[in-house]
């Protein structure tokens, strides 16, 4: 449990990296809305070319077939029929023991792609070792692994040339060591990212064979830049909990604590004069040009020239007074609206600005808020404290969705279980096993009187009457 501890001192919380934080906040600051956000946060380069040494894929198959062969023969035949009772195993399993018992070693990739051919023995070798919508899976088991809570996602990534080599190496290590995994990765690109699920005990243990590895072959790692929602362990291991939608889920409490405070802060503060571009205004200001704006090219986009009804509103088919009448309506009215809590609305949800002799003009709710999103770094170059703002709201949401505050990458069960004080449990634990023996005595004490017994079987009866007295007595 120590080194589980330390392990957890040494996860750094992503949103406490100063370098992934301005990235989140720059992305914020210009999203269209949570979509554009989320696209933006998770993205990642597509590659459609292979890089990989196909010799050292050759030399790592034969290596899995290796492994595949003696795990399926070393199952008992017991489980092997349990298996089948509960669909693990289809009854073709006995013919594929009979043929991998009558196998010789393979050789060579070209042989193995030969026995590999047979339907029966491939289905078997492909519960281990599979392609799926072009990621490779690897599994350290035949059974159902969803059921193994495998939680704990370590996240490094290599160059194409060395992938073979690397997992080969790292699989070795982990069968010496036992550990139950599963090994995902997509074979296209430069730079390969691999994940390696396991279970939270034995987080440590893979965090260290990825240490000794990265001390050995230097060149099998890049630096670990592929995610900005991920906690960084050191320059090259990353790590997260495993759990539906963990990017969503996080990407929406980012963008929901962020778009709150930077709301509710303009909303307190429309007269505030914050430098923004190259000028200076107040905040209503600013927002009213913005949304003006945005009103002006969705109309001149919609080719709505000079008989356009706003046009005829202000009497004029002048670009710039129609600009300076929309404006000065929406100076008038842009507290009220902002008070209607706009970030509560789907984004398209419209408000409705009243114009001259009764005409309004329907203006999208996420004029708002991109308008008040792009004023972000502009108010925290004024108040220092929207920073730590965002991140106590952030803290609080995780409170909610099970996610540990201190280390935004992991659910709260990884911390739970490294915290876990075991004194208690041990002591009922030495209480319980005590009272079991005793139990065990009166049972045997009770079986020899209901017996004929000789002198020597009395003896016992007595003897144990005496000590069960004395433990009753202590």
């Amino acid at each position: 449990m120590n080194e589980l501890k330390e392990l957890y001192s040494h996860i750094e919380n992503p949103i406490d990296n100063k370098i992934k934080w301005n990235k989140i906040l720059n992305i914020y600051s210009t999203a269209i809305d949570f979509d554009d956000f989320f696209s933006k946060v998770v993205e990642k380069k597509e590659e459609n070319e292979f890089y990989f040494a196909e010799e050292d894929k050759a030399d790592f198959y034969l290596m899995m077939w290796s492994e595949f062969k003696k795990k399926l023969l070393s199952i008992p035949i017991e489980q092997i029929k349990n298996n089948i009772i509960n669909k693990i195993f289809d009854s073709e399993v006995y013919d594929v023991i009979k043929k991998l018992n009558e196998l010789d070693s393979i050789k060579n990739f070209e042989t193995l792609k030969n026995i590999l051919s047979d339907r029966n023995i491939s289905n078997y070798f492909s519960k281990i070792f599979y392609e799926n919508n072009s990621n490779f899976i690897i599994c350290s088991d035949f059974e159902n692994i969803q059921n193994k809570k495998m939680t704990t996602v370590f996240t490094v990534t290599v160059q194409a040339v060395n992938l073979y080599k690397f997992l080969k190496v790292l699989l070795q290590k982990i069968f010496a060591n036992e550990i139950p995994y599963i090994l995902k990765y997509n074979e296209k690109g430069y730079g390969i990212i691999i994940e390696i699920f396991v279970d939270i005990d034995n987080s440590k243990n893979i965090e260290s064979i990825l240490n000794i590895l990265k001390k050995e072959n230097y060149s099998f790692f890049n630096e670990n830049t592929n995610n900005l929602l991920y906690g960084n362990v050191n320059k090259w291991i990353s790590i997260r909990t495993d759990c539906d939608n963990y990017l969503s889920k996080r990407s929406h409490i980012i963008f929901e604590s962020i778009d709150r405070v930077v709301y509710e802060y303009v909303l307190r503060h429309l007269n505030i004069v914050v430098s923004y571009k190259d000028g200076k205004m107040s905040l209503i200001e600013y927002i009213a040009n913005s949304v003006m704006e945005k009103i002006i090219t969705n109309i001149l986009e919609s080719n709505i020239k000079t008989n356009s009804e706003m046009f005829q509103v202000v009497n004029s088919d002048d670009l710039v007074k129609l600009k300076e009448y929309i404006r000065s309506k929406l100076l008038f009215s842009i507290n009220d609206i902002l008070n209607d809590k706009l970030y509560l609305k789907n984004n398209n949800e419209k408000v409705s600005l009243v114009l001259n002799s009764n005409k309004t003009i329907e203006i999208d709710v996420n004029n708002f808020l991109q308008s008040i999103r792009n004023l972000t770094f502009a108010l925290i170059l004024k108040d220092n404290t929207l920073e730590k703002a965002f991140k106590v709201r952030i803290e609080n949401a995780c409170f909610y969705h099970k996610i540990d505050s201190d280390k935004f990458c992991l659910d709260n069960e990884f911390s739970k279980q490294i915290n876990f004080d075991t004194s208690q449990y041990n002591k009922y634990k030495k209480q319980l096993d005590e009272i079991h023996e005793e139990i065990f005595k009166l049972n045997n004490l009770e079986n020899l009187i209901k017996e004929n017994t000789t002198k020597n079987e009395r003896k016992e009866i007595l003897d144990n009457m005496h000590e069960l007295l004395d433990e009753f007595n202590t």
